[in-house]
């Protein structure tokens, strides 16, 4: 092998970091749109079984709690039932099909936007576990915001989505 090739970074085709942007479209869109999609599936079969796995496995360590129970169960059910509202929401835009239209979907995420009911029960009984919990609103209603607020004022030719959704969440630290 010769000397040149040994020494240090010394590569006769240097590594360039290059970001590449890839935009990936279906070749049949989606005909009669009410609102914008592509066509994507965002809950392809294995994103179901991790849900459905995850959602056994947070029901299976729900059963093992013993302190609080009474409080923390109705809590966990409620959450869980906004996540999936959320999902739901997120399939129908995926098909192309406004939540605005279904007047019972537009009023459940008018009362979504409330927060938790379940939550401030825990707030003299353990301060820290409600504390946290708030926390995961806020996240919960940050996300829910945006998605009100891509339905209201997305078209079946643009979607509108908001720039200033935060990264970072105090949860997360």
């Amino acid at each position: 092998m010769n000397k040149w090739f040994l020494r240090g970074n010394s590569r006769r085709f240097y590594r360039i970091d290059m970001p590449v942007h890839a935009y990936i479209a279906p070749t049949s869109p989606i005909k009669d749109l009410e609102i914008y999609a592509t066509g994507t599936d965002y809950f392809p079969p294995t994103t179901l079984n991790l849900i459905q796995k995850q959602l056994s496995e947070t029901r299976y360590w729900l059963d093992k709690i013993q302190d609080q129970k009474e409080l923390l169960e109705p809590l966990f059910n409620e959450i869980i039932a906004c996540i999936e509202f959320l999902g739901k929401g997120t399939e129908n835009i995926s098909k192309g099909i406004n939540p605005r239209n279904s007047p019972d979907y537009w009023l459940s995420i008018k009362q979504m936007k409330q927060g938790f009911k379940t939550v401030d029960a825990l707030q003299k009984s353990a301060p820290k576990t409600y504390t946290y919990f708030k926390l995961i609103e806020d996240k919960y209603l940050s996300f829910l915001n945006a998605f009100a607020n891509s339905i209201e004022n997305s078209t079946p030719q643009k979607v509108a989505a908001r720039v200033d959704i935060p990264h970072a969440f105090k949860i997360e630290e």
